[in-house]
């Protein structure tokens, strides 16, 4: 008899037509020039991205732990203020974008978890090699009310801070004309109007301070950085909420 396989009950068989999970990756393509997740590329203080390998170095010993429930109770890095801690790439890494620039994106899920420091706290800066130009930064002020979104020298405003874990997107379309902020998939435009440009070559990366390394620290629970090339596409943009929504608990 020819050999056949059975399926008993509560058994069906694999389909291999079943779709792919989707990715940043598959979702952006070769618009995606970077991203770090804490679920991969994370050894000791350091932290890799996948898609060029650029490495973020912990200084002062970060921590990769949970955060109770938050972030769907996964690791994420953590940095304290008053441990001096942060991520910074180092200096010589290529470039991701070059100086002026008109169209910038990035993104990145992350908690504050104390907003009564009394400093501002620079949750994310990019800048060129030399720390010489600040491309963008996105901070706390001293208050711990407000949130800013900068592209340099413009500036995106939000409502008050807390301390939820959030998706916070900011980005400059010259098809836009505007610089925006976004919490959560909601939009603040800041206004700026038209001819925007990056001030200067972004071409490394910060979590956790601004360009001067140990500078206006930040109390923040971390989970995932991303920087494209231009800005997603609505049904992109949607798409990748999703995909925080699913991974890390985002509303």
């Amino acid at each position: 008899m020819p050999f056949t396989r059975r399926y008993g009950v509560g058994r069906r068989a694999r389909s291999f037509c079943e779709a792919v999970a989707p990715t940043a990756a598959s979702i952006l393509g070769a618009n995606l020039l970077a991203e770090w997740d804490a679920r991969v590329g994370v050894s000791g203080v350091t932290w890799t991205d996948s898609v060029g390998g650029r490495v973020l170095t912990g200084v002062n010993t970060p921590v990769l732990a949970t955060d109770g429930a938050n972030f769907s109770g996964l690791p994420v890095w953590k940095f304290v203020t008053a441990s001096a801690q942060y991520m910074d790439e180092g200096a010589g890494q290529p470039t991701l974008i070059a100086a002026g620039a008109t169209d910038f994106y990035c993104s990145i899920v992350l908690r504050d978890t104390d907003l009564g420091l009394g400093i501002a706290q620079n949750l994310l800066d990019m800048c060129d090699s030399g720390i010489t130009a600040e491309v963008m930064n996105f901070v706390v002020d001293a208050t711990g009310v407000f949130l800013t979104g900068r592209i340099n020298p413009f500036a995106a405003f939000t409502a008050t801070a807390d301390t939820a874990v959030h998706l916070f997107e900011i980005f400059y379309t010259a098809g836009g004309g505007d610089i925006v902020l976004s919490i959560d998939g909601v939009d603040t435009p800041a206004g700026a109007g038209p001819g925007l440009t990056t001030a200067g070559a972004l071409a490394r990366v910060f979590v956790g301070c601004n360009l001067a390394p140990g500078a206006l620290l930040a109390s923040a629970n971390v989970a995932r950085v991303r920087i494209c090339a231009a800005v997603p596409s609505a049904s992109q943009r949607t798409q990748l909420q999703a995909l925080d929504q699913s991974a890390w608990g985002v509303p």
